[in-house]
């Protein structure tokens, strides 16, 4: 929009008036000479102002200030937005910008160099003569000072105006607040007429708070007198201002000369805007020297000059040390990776250390189990040598004493006591071979028995030992899986029976109550055969004991060959039991039956023949018998 000066004025810069448009000077216009009245041409940008009363009485001073100069210059004014004249200045198209002190402050760094700034009525001091107050209903009185504000709902003219909206948001930020969330929620209007619905919002409750600017207070209530007993300003700052404010005062709309203006221009300005009267309403132009106060507020909202401030810290400090940092980087990346590789080194240092442990740990036990077994051939060939002869003398007076009783004609009973303590002679003699076999490293052949009669062997000297010892009763129960009576097993069977028995004899020893031997033949699903590597199938015997709940330590010791789970044993038991399992290409295993209590002992051993489906179930009564002898434990 184009303004006119007065009727004086204008006729004397018709043929500029009509001949401008928007970017129709070159840089450097002041130097100019208008093409019709041969004068050098100022071209005049003014801010569009937000109130019709600012408008009027600004442009009316503007237009009075310069009626002196429209003798010697063409004077061209246009007013702009305040983006679109920023730029207008920054694209030289203007000689002069009059404007907010905070736009004028925007414009320094390109040289813009203040002349005047506008005194409104009741300023006294060019430096102090704008700034916001805020209203507030009366009736809110936990509305007091500025902090109170937080959290609340405000209302103003628009966002970008520095006389108002911006002075407020910079007392709120140097008060220690963080403007950009002080407030709920914020209500713009951008009318002329905005200070009558700024207060209407916050008088409905639309708003809890009102932003005008310097003495739009007063205005309002000059035209609208009611308003004050409604109304109030919150926290005003005592000042020489007529007009109440909550804020600091900074000069207000100033006219600043862009650089390549000549320094005689600016002299002919500021003498003509100095030399004016005051306007009917009060206003003139006066010399502002703090515009220091501006840059702090700019700086206190990260804007303008300072709006770099609000980009990251760490983005900031990146860019301003990116060398040193870099360094860094680079001499902690080498660091990193010196630890990784000492980190490295050390781990396989620490699994060697290990292995070597672990070789040390079987070495020792390798040298402890051949010390022991040492003991144990220079023990077998002992009682065999020692036993050999009284067992000898034991079955020949067994006999003996079974013919004289044959002669007596003596009784069934007798006859059968002399047949078991010849059984049982020959029984230990066999014992003793085996112990002798033992010590010379040597095998006792193998011959085909059932599995049935091995457990039923075992069972009757496991009961005969339980009543010669007085040992506490354990039952014992035999679930025959299918094929189990037909199975046959190419064994040792004095070894085996042995082995049996002594299984039995370790779950009594464990204060067991019950003993159950399952059994399963591996490969026996229909149209099925599981072959193994030595031609056979397998059958597993389980021996399941109620004992006490078995700890990982006794787990331990059971896994570790020639170690006794009994203070006082010599560890042979589980050992001998073990090795002649393993000896006739079987295994054994222990598991403990968690969560119930108790241990089972698996012996695998493959099948000498093929079997035949049958199933049964027996108990075995740990019970008193007239014969029995004791294997080893």
């Amino acid at each position: 929009m184009m303004k006119t000066l007065s009727a004086g004025l204008l006729a004397a810069c018709a043929a500029a008036l009509a001949s401008l448009t928007t970017g129709a000077w070159a840089a450097g216009a002041a130097d100019s000479l208008d093409g019709v009245s041969g004068r050098p041409r100022l071209a005049i940008g003014v801010t569009e102002f937000a109130l019709t009363e600012d408008r009027e009485e600004i442009l009316h001073a503007l237009e009075k200030a310069l009626v002196p100069l429209s003798q010697n210059y063409t004077i061209n004014i246009h007013v702009f937005s305040v983006p679109q004249l920023e730029a207008a200045a920054r694209g030289r198209q203007l000689d002069l910008v009059l404007g907010s002190a905070g736009l004028v402050a925007r414009l320094g760094d390109i040289g813009a160099k203040t002349i005047v700034s506008s005194v409104g009525r009741g300023g006294i001091d060019a430096n102090q003569n704008e700034g916001s107050a805020f209203i507030v209903r009366r009736d809110r009185s936990d509305l007091k000072t500025i902090g109170d504000l937080a959290g609340q709902r405000m209302a103003a003219n628009r966002a970008t105006g520095f006389s108002g909206y911006l002075i407020a948001l910079g007392e709120i930020a140097m008060a220690g607040y963080d403007p950009d969330t002080f407030f709920a929620d914020r209500f713009f209007f951008g009318e002329q007429s905005a200070s009558r619905r700024i207060a209407a919002a916050v008088q409905k409750g639309f708003a809890d708070v009102g932003i005008l600017k310097l003495c739009g207070w007063e205005k309002l209530i000059e035209s609208t007198p009611e308003l004050d007993k409604e109304l109030r300003v919150l926290a005003p700052v005592e000042s020489r201002s007529a007009c109440k404010h909550s804020t600091r005062l900074y000069p207000a709309h100033t006219l600043a000369a862009l650089p390549h203006v000549s320094p005689t221009i600016v002299t002919d300005l500021t003498l003509a805007f100095l030399e004016m009267p005051p306007t009917a309403d009060g206003r003139s132009w006066a010399v502002a020297t703090d515009f220091l106060s501006v840059d702090n507020l700019y700086r206190a909202l990260e804007m303008g000059p300072y709006a770099y401030l609000k980009e990251s810290v760490l983005s900031r400090f990146i860019d301003e040390y990116k060398p040193f940092i870099i360094t860094v980087l680079l001499a902690a990346l080498v660091l990193l990776l010196q630890l990784a590789h000492t980190r490295r080194l050390l781990e396989k240092r620490t699994r060697q250390v290990k292995a070597m442990a672990r070789r040390e740990a079987d070495q020792e036990r390798r040298l402890l189990f051949l010390e022991r077994n040492t003991t144990v051939s220079q023990l077998s060939s002992m009682i065999a040598h020692e036993l050999h002869q009284p067992l000898a003398a034991i079955r020949l007076y067994a006999k003996g004493l079974e013919r004289l009783e044959r002669r007596a004609a003596a009784s069934d009973d007798v006859l059968q006591v002399v047949e078991s303590i010849a059984s049982e002679a020959s029984r230990a003699k066999e014992i003793v071979e085996r112990v002798r076999l033992y010590a010379k490293n040597r095998r006792p052949p193998g011959e085909d028995v059932h599995v049935s009669d091995l457990l039923a062997s075992a069972c009757s000297h496991f009961a005969a030992s339980t009543l010669t010892n007085g040992a506490p009763a354990m039952k014992v129960r035999i679930a025959e899986a299918p094929r189990f009576t037909d199975c046959v097993l190419h064994v040792a069977a004095l070894e085996m029976e042995l082995v049996f028995l002594n299984l039995m004899k370790n779950a009594r020893d464990a204060r067991a109550t019950d003993l159950l031997v399952e059994s399963e033949i591996s490969g026996e699903r229909e149209g099925e055969k599981k072959e193994h590597a030595a031609g056979h199938a397998e059958i597993a015997l389980r021996f399941i004991d109620n004992g006490p709940t078995v700890t990982e330590e006794t787990m331990k010791r059971l896994t570790t060959a020639l170690t006794s789970t009994k203070p006082e044993g010599l560890g042979l038991g589980l050992g001998i039991a073990r090795r002649i399992v393993e000896e006739h290409a079987g295994r054994m295993s222990f598991t403990a039956n968690a969560p119930r209590p108790g241990l089972t002992v698996t012996v695998v051993l493959p099948v000498a023949e093929k079997t035949h489906e049958g199933t049964h179930e027996g108990d075995i009564e740990d019970h008193a018998s007239n014969a029995g002898a004791e294997a080893l434990s």
